[in-house]
């Protein structure tokens, strides 16, 4: 909840910012200046007002629009300063700074109006490219016409690989078969649980559940249940007690019952 409002915070800092860098009908050019301020200059065309009903005109070929925004990190939401934006085949890009205690502030101008792709880039950061549309005038706070904000992720963050699905299993197997143990050791039993047969298909994020139904007092499982991996597979401690002996251990897809494998185990002296 205090990260949703700190991002409604910056948010509305960051148009109202903007909203007093474009007043009226004054223009924002590039950071500019040893001391890191906007310069503004008179834009040299209006947006045009548009009354209900009036189709949207089409641009019309030399039109431009000021465009301006924050560039921030996807980890923090923190501005970043000294990125570069680049409007993709125009020849124009602005780097962003600080302006009004707001870090990660660009703005570009006389881009054409119209479909353009902006890229950012900065130093430890992977590049981010979005598509946008661009009007012509200035920023609107209001509407958020020609306001675009980008955000990066840190280099070299893994971007996390989706959860294999799993199929339906069919058939389920353990090795080694039997289990031989000496009393009081440990062996690893693994099951493999297999959706089909003739490919060798297995299944994946099955629960396999492990219950002794004989000799209990001669051995130990864990886990009493356990997911299969990417190779369709998961794995057992069997711990032997001091007695020796047979036990039987019976390992089940908790989703289907008929899914299973018997392992008999065999408690020896040495």
């Amino acid at each position: 909840m205090w990260q949703k409002q700190i991002g409604i915070i910056r948010c509305a800092m960051f148009l109202g910012f903007i909203g007093m860098i474009f007043h009226a009908s004054v223009g924002i050019g590039n950071t500019l200046g040893n001391a890191g301020e906007f310069r503004a200059i008179a834009a040299e065309e209006s947006t045009p007002t548009l009354t209900p009903g009036t189709p949207t005109p089409t641009p019309t070929p030399g039109e431009v629009g000021n465009i301006a925004g924050q560039v921030t990190g996807v980890d923090t939401g923190a501005g970043i300063n000294g990125a570069t934006v680049t409007v993709v085949g125009t020849g124009l890009s602005g780097t962003t700074t600080s302006v009004q205690g707001q870090d990660g502030v660009y703005a570009i101008q006389n881009v054409p109006v119209g479909a353009q792709t902006l890229v950012a880039e900065a130093a430890g950061y992977a590049s981010s490219a979005q598509d946008v549309t661009v009007a012509t005038g200035n920023p609107d706070t209001q509407t958020g016409a020609n306001i675009f904000r980008l955000a990066l992720n840190t280099e070299g963050t893994p971007t996390p690989s989706p959860t294999p699905e799993s199929c339906v299993p069919v058939k389920m197997t353990g090795s080694p078969k039997p289990l031989k143990i000496v009393k009081e050791q440990s062996a690893e039993e693994t099951i493999t649980v297999v959706c089909n047969v003739k490919d060798d298909l297995r299944a994946v994020n099955r629960l396999v559940q492990a219950t002794i139904t004989g000799g209990k007092k001669r051995i130990t499982v864990s886990p009493a249940s356990a997911l299969t991996d990417a190779n369709g597979e998961a794995k057992f401690i069997i711990t032997a007690t001091t007695k020796t002996g047979h036990a039987k251990i019976k390992f089940q897809d908790a989703g289907r019952k008929d899914v299973k494998v018997n392992i008999g185990v065999k408690v020896k002296n040495k």
